[in-house]
């Protein structure tokens, strides 16, 4: 599913990115390392001034931005009685943690003074960003154009509205473009594993590297490149010796135990992108509110340690954490770090054949995977208003039998693959068309808005029209059709395969029958992306199908779990 609208624009207020250069590794493989240069704020403060397209966001990306800020901005001021020029010009940056304010400012000093002049005029927030140029369609308005003005302007209202400040403007897709292989940005011995950070694709989305000097060490390393010497070279904390029978105590609690790694493969769903809902609700705006924005723009408005393929926390941001790696975990402690993230948001079919040579296992030296592919949207979903956006079932056939045998030259032997097919996204408008968005319009109107600046998430599903929610619907229900064919026939060397249904309905119906609102389980942000606890209850859908059809797929419970804990303890943590 497409990812947040709010992404490019909180990347530049972090102002933490500057291009980076390409590096290849073994293999042949790109990895990207970030570089600061001596002048990173300004690099992103200028992308924001002079934006130009924005790929898979649509044409008008920024505008959907700019209105969701300045319509928060507005009811930031009036909730608190503040002089909207001043909060805007010395107050609005202050929420920020202070790394970031500077660049914030340096937005506030471009665009400050144009917008005082507009909202001096009673505009809204849609009218305001048009008079910026950031938006441009008169006739695509969130708020009400025939409005009451009450806000409050202080009596230096006319001091701001001279000599703005202006940069020369730098578009940020260049390097925006060339982190398409969603591989660590820090990875000092090319194996696609990190060891610094949990964000810029580090271990919240794959185990932490043990040795990010030696590429023969990695979570899910099967063979041992020490030959015995007791090295912790698969980084699951179990290391050393038995002094009283000479074997490595990796060789005597896990040999034969059925290792088995995580890896997730498709889109947002699978990387849980998730938006704080404190963002778009100026209620909740305080000095705590942004206090993360860097770490989740470099994580890709993402929370893939919470998702429900390879989430590891206990409590996520919002709800309680589920997912299969910690099933897995549980069984075996001998699986720990062995997960792979390297689902993208917005990732289709098409986006995927690329996507997953991000996939680091070899078939020679690594344990088998439980491997998840789910694609449940985005070649139905484009900002773009038309049918013809989406994949053809002949293109999407393609497409799936690419991916599946570049796989089968990837995934090591016994490894096993769940294919999950696309959601019926037509509940969630069933579900939400009632509800008032965090923004305090109800999300027909937020949805409408959307669609006529052509920056939705979903033009199909999320769509006032009937006819058209239902005409998305077949055109997924087809594809779904192509995936059981192809799976009906296909034949891999070196995994085995089941198609699912994506359980949005019966995880649905579950929770409206035990008298629960089914918008709890949507991001009241975007108002299409599962939250968090969806997310959780997904984890537990698809586990307990497994559990029933493919319980071999599942490995054995090692009897030696209560003997990892004792000698390991945490294993190292995450």
């Amino acid at each position: 599913m497409r990812s947040s609208y709010l992404f490019i624009l909180l990347l530049v207020i972090a102002g933490l990115y500057t291009p980076a250069s390409s590096l290849t590794l073994r293999g042949g493989h790109k990895l990207f390392e970030r570089k600061q240069s001596p002048n990173t704020k300004q690099f992103w403060l200028n992308a924001l001034i002079n934006p130009s397209k924005l790929g898979d966001f649509g044409p008008n990306f920024q505008c959907f931005v700019c209105t969701l800020l300045l319509t928060t901005v507005e009811q930031y001021a009036q909730i608190h009685q503040l002089n909207i020029d001043d909060f805007l010009m010395h107050g609005f940056c202050k929420l920020f943690p202070t790394s970031v304010r500077s660049t914030c400012q340096g937005l506030i000093n471009q665009y400050g003074a144009q917008i005082i002049a507009s909202l001096l005029k009673n505009a809204s927030g849609d009218i305001a960003c048009r008079s910026i140029k950031i938006c441009s369609n008169p006739q695509c308005n969130l708020m009400p154009t025939n409005r009451t003005n009450t806000l409050k302007f202080s009596e230096n209202v006319d001091n701001y509205l001279k000599n703005p400040i202006q940069y020369p403007g730098v578009s940020p897709l260049d390097w925006i473009e060339t982190k398409t292989n969603h591989t660590p940005q820090y990875d000092l011995d090319g194996d696609f594993f990190s060891h610094n950070t949990g964000e810029l694709r580090g271990y919240h989305w794959r185990g932490r590297d043990c040795d990010d000097l030696n590429a023969k060490v990695h979570p899910g390393r099967k063979t041992d490149p020490y030959n015995g010497g007791g090295i912790d070279y698969n980084c699951n904390g179990i290391k050393g010796k038995d002094s009283k029978t000479g074997k490595t105590y990796k060789d005597s609690l896990c040999a034969n135990s059925g290792q088995l790694g995580v890896v997730v493969m498709g889109d947002s769903a699978g990387a849980h992108c998730e938006i704080p809902p404190a963002w778009v609700n100026a209620s909740q705006w305080n000095e705590n509110t942004f206090a993360n924005v860097a770490a989740l723009v470099e994580d890709e408005i993402d929370l893939p340690h919470m998702s429900a393929y390879t989430g590891y926390l206990d409590v996520g941001t919002t709800g309680p954490v589920s997912s299969i790696y910690k099933k897995l975990l549980e069984r075996n402690k001998c699986n720990f770090r062995d997960y792979q993230n390297i689902a993208v948001n917005g990732a289709s079919s098409i986006d995927t054949l690329g996507n997953v040579m991000a996939l680091s296992r070899s078939q020679q030296d690594d344990h088998p995977v439980l491997a998840f592919l789910e694609l449940i949207a985005n070649d139905i979903c484009d900002h773009r208003t038309t049918f013809d956006a989406m994949t053809t079932p002949e293109q999407f056939r393609k497409n799936m039998v690419t991916i599946l045998d570049y796989l089968d030259t990837r995934l090591p032997p016994g490894s096993h693959l769940v294919v999950i097919g696309l959601v019926n996204g037509s509940m969630v408008y069933e579900g939400v068309k009632d509800k008032t968005h965090p923004l305090g319009v109800s999300y027909s109107q937020f949805y409408d808005f959307s669609n006529c600046i052509e920056a939705s998430f979903c033009w199909g599903w999320l769509n006032t029209n009937a006819t058209i929610r239902e005409l998305t619907t077949q055109k997924a229900m087809e594809l779904n059709e192509v995936h059981k064919e192809i799976l009906s026939t296909y034949v891999a060397k070196n995994f085995d395969f089941i198609y699912y249904d994506f359980p949005a309905k019966p995880i649905w119906d579950d929770w409206v029958a035990k008298g629960n609102d089914p918008y709890d389980l949507i991001e009241p942000v975007d108002g299409f992306h599962p939250n968090q606890m969806f997310t959780a209850l997904l984890a537990d859908k698809i586990w307990d199908q497994l559990a029933a059809d493919r319980p071999e797929w599942l490995g054995p419970i090692n009897p030696n779990n209560d003997l990892i804990t004792q000698l390991f303890g945490d294993q190292g943590g995450y």
